[in-house]
């Protein structure tokens, strides 16, 4: 995959885990809402390199929506698989989320 070029899109990204997830497509359909608030807990600006892509690679985002709070955390991709395959049983078992 070429870091250097960035795409945007609404469909599901390279790599995602549990897609049809209601919380997965609302994080990917408000990225930029989330990243304005990254931002804005940052000061206002941030630089990224072409590098910094390469330090995330093998990491996965975990996104939880509960109480009105949106809860993300950057895990190793084993973890987000595991934590992804368990929300996808307890989906299946009827146990959804409030979304």
């Amino acid at each position: 995959m070429d870091h250097r070029k960035i795409e945007i899109s609404s469909r599901p990204l390279e790599g995602e885990i549990n897609s049809d997830h209601p919380v997965t497509q609302g994080a990917r359909e408000q990225w930029y809402k989330i990243a304005a608030i990254l931002l804005w807990r940052l000061g206002g600006a941030m630089e990224l390199g072409v590098d910094d892509i390469a330090q995330v690679a093998g990491k996965a985002i975990v996104v939880k929506f509960e109480n009105d709070v949106i809860d993300l955390k950057l895990v190793t991709m084993e973890e987000g698989e595991r934590l992804a395959r368990e929300e996808h049983e307890r989906r299946a078992n009827g146990k959804d989320q409030k979304d």
